[in-house]
């Protein structure tokens, strides 16, 4: 008998490892992000009550701004480090795709154009 290939029953286990790791950038999890605490990988029985809407909502609110804040600041590190004076788009600009990052159906990598656009930023 021909063995199944069962990688599609371990993506939930490689989505909560990805998920559960600290972000370099701002300290937290994804999860702890979208959610606002981190799950325990195995089953917990919990005697209290859950914690208020409104606090959770605070608390989520704060860990997202942390989030914006640190990427914000990562940005402005990456702005230094560039070389050549970096100038961010703007509205109207007109900017070209590089294709090596998309994936075009149909077409032989050989044949795809190297870029596309130009495309205007709305």
């Amino acid at each position: 008998m021909e063995k199944v290939n069962v990688w599609s029953s371990k993506l939930p286990d490689a989505e909560f490892t990805h998920n559960s790791r600290i972000h370099s950038v701002h300290q937290q999890t994804p999860y702890s992000l979208l959610y606002g605490y981190d799950p325990s990988p195995y089953p917990e029985v919990r005697l209290t009550s859950a914690p208020s809407v409104d606090e959770r909502l605070e608390r989520l609110a704060s860990c997202r701004d942390n989030a914006v804040l640190a990427h914000k600041a990562v940005q402005e590190v990456m702005k230094c480090r560039s070389k050549g004076s970096y100038v961010p788009f703007k509205e109207g600009d007109r900017v070209w795709l590089d294709s090596g990052n998309l994936c075009v159906q149909g077409q032989s990598p050989k044949v795809t154009p190297r870029r596309f656009g130009p495309f205007e930023i709305e």
